[in-house]
């Protein structure tokens, strides 16, 4: 398989700060302009996912003897596994990209734009998380020429409780955005910096050919073990605010003086409907008085007394 490259990677001691690190790799184009010195990135790194799906297969598979003979009995496997497309940075507050990276494998100049990441069970909850790079190449399929592209791939391991949950939220579609942060990467190479970022990131993968490794023994990473990985899952739900919220003050509400007064209030408030009472059966008693009165005269006088009976009453 050849990988399509335009720069020639050397390893060096002749580095500018000694004092920093003992070696590093250059990048050579073809007019032999030499690249800044480059060393282990050993800092955090964020990707955006733009999708996460989860996948699922079942395989039945029919047994044979040493002769190729089917026989009645057949095996069957399952697989889930979560997949997912990241891209460099992340986006805060749905504005703006930030902690942005410029990846590209050693040896090219291409930018690389999609990360593929797969989330496994793992076995025996082992967790670990690794890392794949695969420089583009040509390649021929059905008799035709095909370009594969930069290829870098995240497969992280998680024990079971941890990938059941992740794959529920999945399929019930209750997640609304994904970042995820790498540390650690081997392979990943930067320039040195005082800070703990960095504008740009170069990949170096099996396929890349590194000159003078023989002479210097020196033990550069390439992509393979990642030691820090967490994943972030965000939900987010509108939520419905009152209009007019009044705080309560516990203070106030036993202080003794208040209580007293409210006591005061209330006590009128009783007294006041014991009289509006009384007023009422007074007021009863005295109809009914002047009911029996009136009974005892004739039709002509009921009515004048009933007339002065309503002025009372008024």
């Amino acid at each position: 398989m050849e990988y399509k490259f335009e720069h020639t990677i050397r390893l060096t001691d002749e580095i500018e700060y000694k004092n920093l690190y003992s070696w590093c790799l250059n990048e050579f184009d073809e007019n032999e302009k030499k690249s800044a010195d480059l060393i282990p990135f050993d800092w955090s790194l964020y990707f955006t996912a733009s999708s996460l799906s989860v996948n699922r297969s079942i395989g039945i598979r029919v047994k044979r003897n040493e002769n190729y003979e089917k026989l009645d009995s057949s095996e069957s496997n399952s697989t889930t596994v979560i997949c997912g497309t990241l891209h460099s940075g992340t986006v805060e507050n749905g504005t703006h990209l930030v902690d942005d990276v410029n990846y590209s494998m050693f040896g090219t100049s291409r930018k690389i734009k999609n990360f593929d990441l797969r989330i496994h069970q793992a076995e025996n909850d082992r967790e670990i998380c690794r890392v794949t790079g695969v420089p583009s190449y040509d390649y021929e399929m059905d008799f035709r020429n095909k370009t594969a592209n930069d290829f870098v791939l995240f497969d992280v391991f998680i024990e079971k409780i941890k990938f059941d949950t992740l794959v529920k939220l999945i399929e019930s579609k209750k997640i609304e955005s994904t970042y995820v942060r790498l540390g650690l990467v081997d392979g990943f190479y930067s320039e040195w910096s005082p800070s703990i970022s960095t504008d740009y990131i170069k990949i170096l993968t099996r396929g890349n050919v590194v000159e003078n490794k023989q002479e210097l023994k020196f033990n550069y990473p390439i992509v393979g073990n990642v030691e820090e990985f967490d994943i972030y899952l965000k939900s987010h739900s509108d939520l419905s605010l009152k209009k007019s919220f009044q705080p309560l003050d516990i203070d106030k509400t036993f202080d003794e003086n208040k209580l007293n007064d409210d006591y005061d209030q209330k006590s009128d408030v009783v007294f006041s409907d014991q009289n509006k009472h009384e007023i009422e059966v007074n007021k009863l008693a005295q109809i009914s008085l002047i009911k029996s009165i009136i009974g005892k005269f004739k039709l002509p006088i009921w009515l004048i007394l009933f007339a002065l009976l309503i002025l009372i009453l008024k």
